[in-house]
């Protein structure tokens, strides 16, 4: 027994330090990971800040800004309950150059943390990085840089810059009213959300199978339809 007791105090003061080591590890990758989560944080918020700065740039006499009014909205087909999905965006901000007959210098950010398709688990969903990551790409842009001549039925062409990634879009856009002080458009048109790097699905339960045993058929389709009302005003 006395032999023994020198051991166990030493096996003791081993497992005392050893658990030590063990909480201090602990602690540090705790406050790294913290660390990580502000410093994403801080990221995204000077992104949007970014953005909304972009948005509001653009200044002079003939400078028109998007209102209220205005309505940035989507819809995709669900084939689980054989319709579409419809959801928007709930705040956005853009400017642009209007002379009374020509828009140009479009800048619009919209922030992918206000979107509402009326469900609170879907929209969590959407915000994570099976969708939109809203904490790393807190902004979709959208911007047109060339001057366009209104008309009842025009092409509104720019860059839609969703997820880091850009492509050129072109919508299918009609004059509602203009005048002096502003102007009302609505623009439709659609893109491939696997373009931007949004790729998530499964497969559809109880859909027809393939000889693999694997669903033949996916939940979500990959055409998203984009409808979007500009109530732009000085």
């Amino acid at each position: 027994m006395k032999f023994l007791l020198p051991i166990l105090l030493v096996f003791t003061i081993s497992c005392s330090k050893t658990k030590q080591v063990v909480s201090d590890t602990a602690n540090v990758v705790k406050d790294a990971g913290s660390a990580v989560v502000e410093k994403t944080g801080e990221a995204a918020t000077a992104v949007a800040d970014g953005a909304s700065k972009a948005a509001k740039a653009v200044t002079g006499s003939n400078v028109v800004k998007l209102t209220n009014d205005s309505s940035i909205g989507f819809s995709i087909i669900k084939f689980k309950i054989g319709s579409a999905v419809t959801g928007k965006f709930n705040k956005f901000q853009g400017s642009a150059k209007y002379d009374g007959k020509n828009i140009s210098n479009i800048m619009a950010a919209v922030f992918t943390n206000s979107i509402d398709t009326g469900d609170e688990k879907r929209d969590g969903h959407l915000k994570t990085g099976d969708f939109f990551d809203a904490a790393k790409h807190p902004v979709i842009g959208f911007k047109v840089d060339q001057a366009v001549t209104l008309a009842p039925s025009f092409d509104l062409a720019g860059e839609l810059n969703m997820k880091g990634v850009k492509k050129d879009v072109v919508l299918k856009a009609k004059t509602i009213s203009q005048d002096e002080n502003g102007v009302v458009i609505e623009a439709t048109g659609a893109i491939n959300r696997s373009d931007f790097g949004i790729t998530w699905n499964k497969d559809l339960e109880g859909g027809p199978k393939t000889v693999l045993g694997k669903l033949g058929k996916l939940i979500l389709d990959d055409e998203v339809t984009l409808n979007i009302k500009i109530v732009a005003k000085k």
